[in-house]
C-alpha cells in the first residue's frame, strides 16, 4: 500500500445497478452519511453506464465534495470522471489502471483467493475485497465463506486493507474486524433498508 493511502475510509457503499433509478435515488439518500461509494453495474451497456455515471457523480460531488467515489471495472469512466477504481474479474487490470490513473488514485481489486490478491498487490493495488463472508442476495445459492476463511486471508494478505463484503449487517461488523478485516463493503445492508440513512449511520457506529 503506498503511503498516501493508508488513511481509507473502513465504510464502503457498493452502489450496484446503480444506473436504476431507485438505486440511483437510495445512493443519493446516503451520499452525506457514507464516506465512500463505489458505483456498479456490470449489466449496464456503455454508454448507460457512462451517462449515468457523469450525472450521479456530479450530484453526489454537490451533496458530499468530500465523499470518496470509486468506478467498478469500467476504466475509461473512471479516468474521465477523475474517480478511484476498482475491479474483479471483469474490467481493465491494477496493472493497467495503475499505469494509466493519476499518482494518487485508489485502486482496488475483489479478491476470492489469497494467490490472486497477492498478485493484484503486486500490480498496484492499494486494498482487497474478500468476499463473500456471508450469504448475500447478490450471490444467491452461495452460503459464504465464514470467519474463519476471513481470518485466514486476512492473516495472509497484510500489506493492504481487506474489507470484508458479503452478507454484512452492522452486528456482524466487529466480528469481521476481530478476524482481520480493515473495513466493510455493503450493498443490500443500506440501500435496501426502508431507512438507508440510518442504516449507514448503524454501520459507521460499529466501526
Amino acid at each position: 500500500m503506498r503511503e498516501s493511502n493508508v488513511s481509507l475510509p473502513r465504510l464502503i457503499l457498493i452502489g450496484d445497478r446503480f444506473t436504476d433509478r431507485a438505486v440511483w435515488d437510495a445512493i443519493l439518500k446516503v451520499a452525506e452519511e457514507v464516506p465512500w461509494i463505489h458505483l456498479r453495474d456490470h449489466d449496464a451497456d456503455a454508454a448507460a453506464f457512462r451517462s449515468s455515471a457523469e450525472e450521479l457523480v456530479e450530484r453526489i460531488r454537490m451533496l458530499s465534495p468530500g465523499t470518496m467515489i470509486s468506478i467498478n471495472g469500467r476504466l475509461a469512466v473512471a479516468e474521465k470522471l477523475g474517480v478511484h477504481y476498482h475491479v474483479g474479474s471483469r474490467g481493465d487490470s491494477v496493472e493497467t489502471a495503475r499505469k494509466r490513473l493519476p499518482i494518487d488514485a485508489v485502486i482496488g481489486f475483489s479478491a476470492h483467493y489469497v494467490t490472486e490478491a497477492q498478485q493484484a498487490i503486486r500490480d498496484g493495488a492499494d486494498y482487497v475485497f474478500f468476499s463473500p463472508i456471508f450469504a448475500s442476495p447478490s450471490k444467491p445459492g452461495h452460503v459464504g465463506v465464514g470467519l474463519g476463511e476471513l481470518r485466514t486471508f486476512t492473516e495472509r494478505v497484510q500489506d493492504v486493507p481487506v474489507f470484508a463484503v458479503g452478507g454484512i449487517t452492522p452486528d456482524r461488523v466487529p466480528l469481521c474486524l476481530e478476524a482481520g478485516a480493515y473495513g466493510v463493503g455493503v450493498l443490500s445492508g443500506i440501500l435496501q433498508k426502508d431507512d438507508p440513512e440510518q442504516a449507514a449511520i448503524d454501520f459507521l457506529a460499529e466501526l
